[in-house]
């Protein structure tokens, strides 16, 4: 499981990047957003996310500047059936990041 904060390494299709996970939840703690209909997204969240498997969300950084200038791209990632996907369904390898 990740926590916030973790130090990872992320291997996709698009190459490695060495990443930090801002915020991670299992389903049952997704943060609690009121809809006007009574229900709130994150329990129609759960459900959806529990029907396909999934059992972690998170949202992952990483630092994608070139040297001259500071870019942080953020990303989401699922785990599901063991495997961690992005939200187009690619797997991703999530390793804890080597010490320097």
């Amino acid at each position: 499981m990740l926590k916030p904060g973790d130090r990872i390494t992320v291997t996709g299709l698009a190459g490695t990047v060495h990443a930090r996970v801002e915020h991670a939840h299992t389903l049952e703690q997704l943060p609690d957003l009121p809809v006007p209909e009574g229900r709130t997204l994150a329990a129609m969240a759960r459900s959806v996310l529990a029907e396909m498997g999934v059992d972690q969300v998170a949202m992952i950084s990483y630092d994608a500047g070139d040297g001259s200038r500071h870019n942080t791209l953020v990303f989401a990632a699922v785990h599901l059936h063991g495997q961690w996907k992005d939200l187009q369904g690619q797997v991703l390898d999530i390793q804890p990041a080597r010490p320097a």
